[in-house]
């Protein structure tokens, strides 16, 4: 996934999976983000492929910061 190329759902994902003190499964993730679980297992699919986050019991945790423009 191309850090510059993210769509702004993905960003608020990334974002939130940041700022989150513990790992977050797909649907709590949609949840507190209003946005459908299978978007956000989409893009978790997404990011796991490009080892931006891993899983970790059915849960996701950010495994390596991305530089996006304007943060």
């Amino acid at each position: 996934m191309d850090e510059q190329r993210l769509t702004d759902t993905a960003l608020k994902i990334y974002i939130y999976m940041l700022e989150s003190s513990t790992p977050l499964s797909a649907r709590e993730i949609a949840r507190s983000l209003n946005i459908p679980v299978s978007t956000v297992s989409y893009y978790l699919k997404k990011f796991r492929e490009a080892g931006i986050v891993v899983e970790v019991g059915g849960r996701y945790v950010v495994a390596r910061r991305i530089r996006i423009e304007g943060f």
